[in-house]
């Protein structure tokens, strides 16, 4: 709708991809970050009947929370494009040696282990293993890679045809 195309329309302009990303860390507890990524997907959850269920550490760490936020936003938007409705989502913080780690699980159709290697390349628009390309998925991914490499981070996905996938970072 209006709300989802004002959305990507601003995503766009606030951010360039060939920019190197700056990042404006400060101390702040995951919790803190989790609610913020849920609410701004709420309405979201709420049209397509999905779930989202939150398992957070309440780890403290340093980080721009603004661009974690949108990194955990994108992922989530993500798996609720690919999410049969009444699907539940996942999503999982822990602290583990020093890093900081979030995954997002979904129950979508899954991704083919050639389109994982793809998928955070420049402007790939992977298809999904029901053969949909979803709008918008192509670009938010790069953008989430960018703002987790600006941390220093990996970004990653765990897939199998038929059994979802696994964002993490």
């Amino acid at each position: 709708g209006m709300l989802e195309l004002l959305q990507s329309l601003t995503d766009g302009l606030s951010f360039n991809v060939f920019e190197t990303v700056s990042t404006k860390p400060e101390t702040i507890n995951s919790t803190v970050l989790v609610k913020r990524a849920a609410a701004s997907v709420s309405w979201l959850l709420i049209k397509r009947n999905i779930s989202l269920v939150v398992s957070d550490s309440e780890s403290t760490l340093v980080a721009d929370p603004h661009l974690i936020v949108r990194v955990m936003t994108n992922l989530i938007s993500n798996a609720i494009k690919f999410s049969p409705t009444g699907a539940t989502i996942q999503l999982s913080t822990r602290a583990a040696e020093g890093n900081f780690e979030v995954e997002i699980t979904d129950q979508g159709p899954g991704i083919s282990e050639e389109n994982v290697k793809r998928l955070f390349q420049k402007f790939e628009q992977v298809e999904s293993a029901d053969g949909e390309k979803r709008a918008g998925s192509g670009l938010g991914l790069l953008i989430c890679k960018q703002f987790v490499e600006a941390h220093g981070g990996r970004i990653g996905c765990k897939s199998e045809v038929g059994k979802g996938s696994c964002f993490w970072f």
